[in-house]
């Protein structure tokens, strides 16, 4: 247990199958930050803490966001990197492929410590994780870097006599104090919602989709390559993600509970997806849509689900997971909680996930498609925020840009919003005047040169396949080499010894 006298952050949330990485697993854990304590390991990342002394870095962060820092003697934050960073995209040599952006490759800090708000270069694409295994890397790597961590069941949320979290109780801790509390458990919200009443605000009135049911296919790589970007396919009543990892696809349907019921929902999955769906396990998903009114109350701050979610049309979580942290390192508070650093949270918070919450509902309002029950509530059912509404009859005469989108940072670009509405066919009435008066040579010969640069890195650079299959045989090779170094190093030792 942690010294009466230690400062300590406590983190709640629930299990996550390391499988799955869903995050909906049932069971509620607690973590605790102290300067003892048992450390525990097995197959789940169960929580992460991470503690802070004086002239220390954080050096951590859990699959989904849980984080805490000892709040006596704090200086400085500052994000630590990890030790093995390698960006990309790059040939199989490791040359980055991008001439215009190399020289901020050729740095090992050099991405280190931006923030996602902060970052100057910004590519249009995501990474696509093994969850599991991220898990399991989060969770070595806080555990190497000083993380305690402990398992145990919350059995109730105590609050003091000013409504903030005094205490939680445990069956194997009894009682376990903390400064703060960070709220990682999940849709259920134990802290922020349940403990300390702060309500819910649904977004069901302007998207629609609220169950997914998701699969795991197993894929022949060798034969059929990798996709190298993620594929979101319209069905009857909802829309279906796969998403290609190293042997296997992701895949879900995405679906409306008020439109169809979990079986149907299966069926008409496995029917999409083929003979590819047989023999394999459905696990079906409830979504809670919408955010906490406030996700920072008192002393409990909730990131991730409890926080906030919007259905994953643009695979958003683990960004709100990262801004989350990221703003509550920037408005972390010292032991009295200062009202103005709260409010900042929460303003940044809300701004965020409403401003994305907007964005999806373009995708949905602004498609053609209106052949199902679904599809046709899209267009003549959903609420749209007046703000949106504005937006949507300016951007039927002049593209979005980076004056007329939304100002409050929610992680999407002007170019975001003019690929997504052009893709669906909405195409402005007009367009700037000036553009009358220009040359279109200079155009065209902009869109001859994209092509023969598409063209180029099309023929040169690996395919997906090719160099994740590159970089895992590179990397064992290095993995064996050091094993043997070490074992080498061991029979060195020993012989000394024993001469």
């Amino acid at each position: 247990m942690t010294p009466a006298n230690t400062a300590c952050t406590v983190i709640c949330r629930p299990a996550i199958r390391s499988d799955l990485g869903s995050g909906f697993w049932q069971g509620d854990t607690i973590g605790l930050v102290g300067s003892t304590g048992a450390r525990t390991t097995g197959n789940h990342l169960h929580y992460s803490v991470i503690t802070k002394n004086a002239g220390e870095k954080i050096t951590g962060a859990s699959m989904d966001g849980s984080i805490g820092i000892k709040l006596d003697k704090m200086t400085t934050l500052d994000p630590a990197g990890y030790d093995d960073y390698d960006p990309s995209p790059r040939y199989l040599d490791e040359t980055v492929f991008d001439d215009k952006v190399a020289e901020l490759f050729q740095s090992e800090k050099a991405f280190q410590k931006n923030a996602l708000v902060n970052l100057k270069v910004q590519y249009p694409y995501a990474y696509h994780f093994n969850a599991g295994l991220l898990a399991n890397f989060l969770r070595d790597f806080a555990i190497r870097n000083g993380v305690h961590h402990i398992t145990d069941d919350v059995i109730d949320v105590a609050l003091a006599e000013d409504g903030s979290i005094d205490c939680l109780r445990t069956k194997k801790q009894n009682r376990i104090t903390g400064d703060l509390f960070v709220d990682c458990t999940g849709f259920r919200g134990l802290l922020i919602n349940k403990a300390l009443g702060e309500p819910f605000e649904s977004f069901s009135e302007s998207l629609l989709c609220d169950r997914a049911v998701a699969m795991q296919i197993p894929s022949d790589m060798r034969r059929d390559g990798i996709k190298p970007y993620t594929t979101a396919t319209a069905l009857d009543s909802g829309w279906v993600w796969n998403i290609p990892l190293y042997g296997r696809d992701g895949t879900g349907y995405v679906y409306s509970s008020a439109f169809t019921d979990p079986d149907d929902a299966e069926k008409e999955f496995r029917k999409h997806l083929g003979s590819a769906s047989d023999n394999c396990q459905a696990n079906h998903i409830k979504m809670r849509i919408g955010r906490s009114r406030r996700s920072w109350v008192k002393n409990c701050v909730a990131i991730g689900l409890s926080s906030g979610f919007v259905e994953p049309l643009e695979s958003t979580g683990i960004f709100f997971i990262q801004h989350g942290i990221e703003q509550l390192v920037a408005d972390f508070p010292d032991k009295l909680f200062n009202e103005g650093l709260i409010a900042s949270y929460n303003r940044s918070v809300a701004n965020c996930i409403d401003g994305i919450r907007d964005f999806l509902i373009l995708h949905y309002h602004a498609s053609t498609r209106t052949d199902t029950p679904f599809w046709k509530a899209t267009k003549a059912d959903i609420k749209i925020p007046d703000t949106l509404k504005e937006r949507l009859d300016l951007w039927k005469v002049r593209l979005p840009d980076n004056r007329n989108i939304n100002q409050d940072y929610h992680g999407f670009e002007a170019y975001s919003y003019s690929v997504m509405l052009l893709g669906l066919g909405l195409r402005p009435t007009s367009n700037l005047p000036v553009l009358d008066h220009l040359d279109d040579r200079k155009a065209l010969a902009a869109f001859d040169s994209i092509r023969e640069r598409t063209d180029h890195l099309c023929k040169t650079l690996p395919t997906q396949y090719e160099y994740l299959t590159a970089m895992r045989k590179n990397r064992n090779t290095a993995l064996s080499a050091s094993v043997a170094a070490a074992h080498l190093s061991q029979a060195s030792i020993a012989a000394l010894a024993q001469g």
